[in-house]
């Protein structure tokens, strides 16, 4: 018998906990998470321009750009000295 109930496999996967606060200038509530395995910071504010039946979404989600892992740019090669040698 299939139990309706029963974890079944997903491609989704948690980011990250998300805890509810209230900005001290301002009032306004939003959210804050670390991604346990990354460590980059999520926030999640409500879009004030949001009205009911419009195209924009009722939160927007950001992310603490100093908390994403830097690209590794690679160094550029040394150029090998050249000997010049007189005649």
């Amino acid at each position: 018998m299939n139990n309706n109930n029963e974890k079944r496999g997903s491609s989704l996967k948690t980011l990250t906990g998300m805890f509810r606060n209230t900005a001290k200038t301002s009032g306004k509530i939003y959210y804050n998470g670390t991604d346990r395995d990354t460590g980059i910071k999520y926030f999640l504010y409500k879009n004030d321009d949001w009205v009911e039946g419009g195209t924009k979404p009722y939160f927007s989600l950001c992310v603490d750009e100093t908390t994403l892992p830097q690209a590794q740019t690679p160094k550029p090669e040394t150029p090998t000295p050249v000997k010049f040698v007189e005649d």
